[in-house]
């Protein structure tokens, strides 16, 4: 996790966004939310595989609906090369 992690702090701290770390209680809640919310409960390794309610589009156009989901948030975004 350490190099995710640096990743991370080195883009907040780019675009002079405050990052906090979780407490490992405090992430455990956030993840048990989060996997009732989109997976009705279902524990599994890839959330994204098992979404209840899951919808999704592919273009090569598609970043730039960005806005339209963000509107006028800060947003960070990462990729996968």
């Amino acid at each position: 996790m350490g190099y995710i992690l640096d990743e991370v702090t080195e883009a907040a701290k780019n675009v002079n966004t405050p990052v906090r770390l979780l407490s490992t209680e405090e992430a455990d809640r956030v993840r048990r939310k989060v996997v009732a919310k989109f997976t009705g409960g279902k524990e599994v390794s890839f959330l994204w595989d098992h979404f209840t309610d899951s919808v999704s589009v592919q273009s090569h156009l598609g970043w730039q609906w960005i806005s339209d989901f963000t509107g006028d948030a800060k947003t960070i975004m990462f990729f996968l090369d």
